[in-house]
């Protein structure tokens, strides 16, 4: 939501939701189910050797590091 916010795309909380179910249908996070939609908890699933990769690439994790803001 932060870095939504940053770039100034507004997201309402249903946005978030098929957003997070893109995320979880691709195995990139796993979704904890709670009554109240707000009350889920996100586990990232990191899968080692495509972290390594995209780290190789220098000016997308300068970029990263560099961005505080959305931390």
């Amino acid at each position: 939501m932060r870095i939504c916010q940053k770039h100034q795309c507004s997201t309402d909380q249903s946005d978030f939701q098929s957003l997070s179910t893109l995320l979880e249908s691709r195995g990139l996070i796993a979704v904890k189910k709670h009554k109240e939609l707000r009350l889920c908890k996100i586990c990232l699933r990191v899968d080692e050797k495509e972290v390594e990769y995209v780290l190789q690439d220098k000016a997308l994790l300068a970029a990263c590091l560099n961005d505080s803001a959305v931390l």
